[in-house]
């Protein structure tokens, strides 16, 4: 049994002092003030604190790895070099494409997950290709289509059950009959994103069966005193949960705020929505078949339109901390949230019989070591990962 001896624990929802996290065979056992004696070894975080695993609901990639163009190994790669990031278990999303191409990138994302290695894949994010044309954002506007149950279906398959999340413009022809359908056949959480729908039209769409907003604010109408959206109908309705992109690019610090206060920890989601430059320096990179510029840390396809995040999850908590937001309520907000909008479970918390999916913050919360499921897969001083 593995001990971590730590200055303070949260699980996020409570705060204890200096404690022993007992480790045994991949789970929490116990969260203990003193050393039991049978415990094999410890290993000491004097002054830091441990706090849950992050789980990134929406992400296309990091450290070069573009979810739509790498093979089975370069996406084992990303799940071991996540870790680094303070991601402990992710959603890889996909961009609009041709069903050939979102097949293949569907097989290796399964393939890539077997291997459990590194940051745990708990589902495929299908980001499209049912989308508004208008507020396509950086999808291909010519790979954009109406909702298809059959299409979808054929992919579901392929995923083997893995497929577990869509994001879809109810708007567009067949797109509330297509929220309906996949609410009440499939096990896969239906969002709203890249979308014009009206007010009214995102109220049906929930009451239809969507429970989700992608990316809120961005990729959509934007908030009217008289036709308030899709962000008005996600603010104001309590059985939403919604996702926000907290680099400070994507929202502005008062937004955050905004969304925080209509929604609460509990339906307020931080996600990266990172693409492949995440985690290096400015250049030319692909989101997809696209290329995308980035400079000053800010992705943009050539006519400015923004592409993604080079965003960490790490670094979002910081943000989240750092417009207001308390910092229990924003590592809720990147572990147990998540989880509790995708009904995952077992993860995010860290408590008796949950997945040890730990992080070892220091006061300046910045990480310092990543275990997923009891093993290290990252440590600041050694550079390991």
């Amino acid at each position: 049994m593995l001990a971590l001896k730590v200055g303070g624990v949260l699980t996020p929802h409570r705060r204890f002092g200096e404690s022993y996290i007992l480790i045994e065979e991949g789970k929490i056992a116990q969260v203990a003030v003193e050393r039991p004696s049978f415990v094999d070894e410890v290993h000491s975080y004097d002054g830091c604190i441990a706090v849950p695993g992050f789980v990134d609901l929406h992400m296309h990639g990091c450290f070069g790895i573009d979810v739509m163009n790498a093979s089975s190994i370069r996406l084992r790669e990303l799940s071991e070099r996540l870790p680094a990031t303070g991601v402990t278990s992710f959603m890889p999303s996909t961009v609009s494409d041709d069903f050939s191409r979102l097949s293949g990138v569907i097989e290796n994302l399964r393939v890539a997950s077997e291997a459990q290695l590194g940051a745990q894949v708990l589902g495929v994010h299908l980001e499209g290709p049912y989308l508004n044309a208008e507020n396509r954002g950086a999808h291909l506007l010519d790979q954009i289509r109406p909702p298809s149950i059959e299409e979808f279906k054929a992919l579901y398959g392929k995923s083997q059950g893995l497929l577990k999340r869509v994001t879809v413009a109810p708007e567009v022809v067949g797109g509330l009959g297509f929220i309906e359908d996949v609410s009440a056949r499939f096990d896969v959480a239906v969002s709203i994103g890249h979308t014009n729908a009206t007010f009214d039209e995102a109220f049906e769409a929930f009451d239809r069966g969507a429970r989700m907003v992608t990316h809120l604010f961005n990729g959509m109408r934007n908030l009217d005193h008289r036709e308030p959206g899709v962000a008005g109908a996600a603010l104001t309705r309590a059985d939403v949960f919604v996702e926000a992109i907290v680099d400070l690019v994507h929202l502005h610090p008062a937004t955050v705020r905004l969304i925080y206060r209509c929604k609460g920890v509990k339906r307020m989601l931080l996600v990266t929505d990172a693409m492949a430059a995440a985690g290096l320096s400015d250049g030319q990179y692909q989101l997809g078949r696209t290329q995308v510029s980035v400079k000053d840390g800010v992705a943009r396809l050539g006519d400015g339109v923004l592409a993604g995040s080079t965003l960490t999850m790490i670094q979002a908590v910081k943000n989240a901390v750092k417009v207001g937001i308390s910092l229990r309520d924003a590592l809720a907000m990147a572990s147990d949230s998540p989880c509790e909008a995708m009904k995952f479970k077992g993860k995010g918390r860290l408590e008796q019989d949950f997945d040890a999916d730990i992080l070892i913050l220091d006061k300046s919360l910045n990480l310092v070591s990543t275990y997923v499921r009891g093993k290290k897969h990252f440590d600041r001083d050694s550079g390991a990962h």
